[in-house]
């Protein structure tokens, strides 16, 4: 039986409609038609990632490299730490000789200026160095007589020993190595500081 249609019969509505066909060439699509493109994805992609990991798997043969290939920054050497100066070694302590003996003393010459308006501050220091055994001295006046600070020169090493003595018997605590004084071996120069006692 025909369907109810809103328009009018004629003579193609008594004509039993086929269940197989929608048109002359056209074939009804199956309910699980949608399984044959999700198929084709699903197998691409299968071959594509089978393709993909034997590529990866033979690269790894291309991707080695040797340590002679393999370029490394040469750190650069760290810069050694300047030495330590090293301390200067104290100079040795010359113990003064105060009484000299007669070869000790052989061929010594001795000045004593009196750099000081007082008159026989250089005669006083000659007394006190002859009570000890000291060879005659020469005594007399400085270049200058407003001198502050009494002092001891010699002018070679050997004798520094013997300028040590000197200065120890008439109390002065500066002695020199000197070349300003070319009278004698040993000069003592008096100055306000010197004390007769």
């Amino acid at each position: 039986m025909a369907k109810p249609s809103r328009f009018l019969p004629d003579r193609f509505d008594e004509i039993e409609q086929q269940k197989g066909y929608v048109g002359l060439r056209r074939v009804r699509r199956p309910a699980t038609y949608w399984l044959v493109p999700v198929g084709i994805i699903v197998g691409v992609s299968a071959v594509l990632t089978a393709a993909g990991l034997f590529l990866v798997d033979r690269s790894d043969d291309y991707l080695e490299l040797s340590p002679e290939e393999i370029a490394l920054e040469t750190p650069e050497p760290e810069p050694e730490p300047e030495p330590e100066p090293e301390p200067e070694p104290e100079p040795e302590v010359v113990e003064p000789i105060v009484n000299p003996s007669t070869d000790e003393i052989e061929g010594l010459t001795l000045t004593v200026l009196n750099g000081t308006s007082t008159a026989g501050l250089a005669a006083s220091a000659g007394e006190r160095l002859d009570a000890e055994g000291w060879p005659e001295q020469t005594l007399t006046n400085a270049d200058s007589q407003d001198v502050e600070t009494s002092l001891v020169a010699y002018s070679s090493d050997e004798d520094e020993a013997l300028a040590r003595g000197v200065a120890q018997i008439l109390g002065i605590s500066e002695v020199i190595e000197t070349d300003d004084y070319p009278g004698a071996r040993i000069t003592v120069l008096l100055g306000a500081d010197y004390s007769q006692d």
